[in-house]
């Protein structure tokens, strides 16, 4: 009874009265979150991570399969790359991607909130990662600061266009982006980058996130012209891509998997 009576309170509150709720109860979680250390195959890669926060145990205290993004990429050559990982979170992704591109290869795994950037480093750390470099910021089409977070709780936070990050780590071979619908402001911001035909993954967060931000699947799309990427997508139920023809998108959310013809066609000749 007392948890239909919150719920009909709830229903009935403005949206500004309800972020508020939700950011007091996700505060006194985590503030009651006793933090402790796991381990687990995340594909074919045994890692320590810290579980900081109720988030993250949803996330990560279980085995994961592999990732049918890294597998394709690493089907296409990865050894020795550099990586930008957009809305890294806790960095286990990026430890992932550090791994599977080897001592040689890079990652600079980029994330706007300065709690899960903390503890990505910390994740780095308990696996001995070195090759993997954690930036706190947001990607954004501009270098600058945003303002974010509601009455109870306001963040300013660094913005860097990818275009800034290859100036100052190199530039990247693949994007691999995943920010929660600005999608495409971080896309505005890799005019150059893009130039130089890297591999590039996106979540495509389509219905949730990535309209209200501005921005919509055809406007992604745009970026990666037929003649000089392959494209392949999956939806979160799929094991693998399939390849893309023409408009043919799902509905909803679902993953881009844009290889670049010109990187592909490299890694055949040094195949040879």
């Amino acid at each position: 009874m007392i948890h239909l009576l919150k719920r009909a309170i709830f229903a009935c509150l403005p949206e500004s009265g309800r972020a508020v709720l939700k950011t007091l109860n996700f505060r006194l979680k985590a503030a009651n979150f006793r933090k402790r250390i796991v381990t687990h195959a995340y594909g074919s890669e045994l890692l320590q991570v810290e579980l900081a926060d109720p988030l993250s145990q949803g996330w990560y205290d279980c085995d994961w399969p592999a990732l049918p993004e890294i597998k394709k990429l690493q089907e296409s050559g990865i050894q020795g790359a550099r990586i930008f990982d957009l809305g890294a979170h806790q960095c286990v992704v990026a430890a992932m991607l550090a791994r599977a591109v080897g001592t040689k290869g890079e990652v600079v795994a980029v994330e706007a909130i300065k709690h899960d950037a903390a503890a990505g480093m910390r994740n780095l750390e308990l696996n001995a990662i070195t090759n993997c470099k954690v930036v706190h910021g947001a990607a954004g089409s501009q270098p600058g600061g945003i303002r974010w977070g509601n009455d109870m709780s306001i963040k300013e936070t660094r913005v860097y266009s990818v275009d800034e990050l290859a100036s100052l780590y190199g530039a990247p071979d693949i994007l691999f982006i995943d920010i929660e619908g600005w999608e495409c402001k971080a896309l505005e911001g890799a005019t150059k980058t893009l130039a130089s035909e890297p591999h590039c993954f996106v979540e495509i967060h389509a219905g949730v996130g990535l309209e209200a931000s501005g921005g919509s699947v055809e406007q992604v799309m745009s970026y990666f012209s037929p003649d000089r990427f392959e494209l392949h997508i999956r939806q979160e139920s799929d094991d693998c891509f399939r390849e893309l023809h023409g408009h043919q998108w799902p509905e909803g959310r679902f993953f881009l998997l844009a290889l670049a013809k010109s990187r592909l066609r490299n890694t055949l000749k040094m195949a040879a």
